[in-house]
């Protein structure tokens, strides 16, 4: 089949240098896209609000007490063109100083976002749950330090006093596995931190769902320290997580 005259594959070929420069045909516009008027409609009802909006803005706005009309000078009577091309300019300058001193009022204040709240309250809440986690969390360091992860309860509990009990679902999440369980929270033993006694970390400080292994979370820790070195990252975080839990 023919090559077409004009395209790349037509051109001579060389064994050196870059070649004869080829640059693609342009290809002509139709005159119906360039030559068909498009009405956008509703654009000369908007215009006309504006314009009408705009004059009510300059027809409330009283004068301006800062400026004074400009009165020429005794020794420049007589000016050139230039001189009155400036003066023209300058009439036209204080007149759009005028109209930016125009203050615009909102109608109601600005106000927070809401997903920015949330976010505050519960970085605060996070805040006042930690340091409540702390010393049940190196509790369950020493139990479970150089020793096999025991399997979970269906049913934790932990309260000394007789109190009474709310009772909290939520999923566990382990190694290759998850498990529903039933948290029995009181006033002397909150939920958080009873699910740490037991080696779990909850996913929010007051109303916990899901609850994730601290065996789990430290392996991820030791793998994310590790990761720059992709071909011995795992035996690694491997290595690192054994010789911290005591192995």
């Amino acid at each position: 089949m023919p090559r077409h005259p004009g395209t790349r594959a037509s051109q001579p070929s060389t064994s050196h240098g870059i070649g004869q420069h080829f640059t693609s045909p342009r290809r002509a516009r139709t005159r119906l896209k360039s030559s068909t008027p498009v009405i956008i409609p509703g654009r000369a009802r908007k215009r006309e609000l504006l314009l009408n909006r705009l004059q009510t803005l300059l027809s409330q706005r009283g004068p301006n007490p800062l400026h004074h009309p400009r009165t020429p000078s005794p020794s420049l009577a007589v000016g050139t063109e230039q001189d009155q091309t400036v003066d023209t300019f300058s009439a036209d300058f204080d007149g759009a100083d005028d109209h930016a001193n125009i203050e615009v009022v909102p109608d109601q204040p600005p106000s927070r976002p809401v997903h920015r709240n949330i976010q505050a309250n519960q970085y605060q809440k996070w805040r006042s749950t930690i340091p409540t986690l702390i010393e049940p969390y190196l509790a369950y360091l020493e139990h479970t330090l150089g020793k096999p992860v025991p399997p979970p309860a269906p049913i934790l509990s932990n309260c000394q006093m007789s109190c009474e009990t709310k009772k909290t679902e939520l999923v566990a999440l382990y190694y290759d596995y998850f498990q529903p369980i039933c948290v029995l929270s009181c006033q002397c033993v909150s939920l958080p931190q009873l699910l740490i006694h037991n080696g779990l970390f909850p996913t929010a400080p007051s109303q916990p769902r899901m609850a994730v292994s601290i065996e789990l979370l430290a392996f991820y820790q030791a793998l994310f320290e590790r990761s720059c070195d992709a071909v011995n990252a795992l035996a690694t975080a491997l290595n690192s997580h054994y010789s911290r839990q005591g192995f």
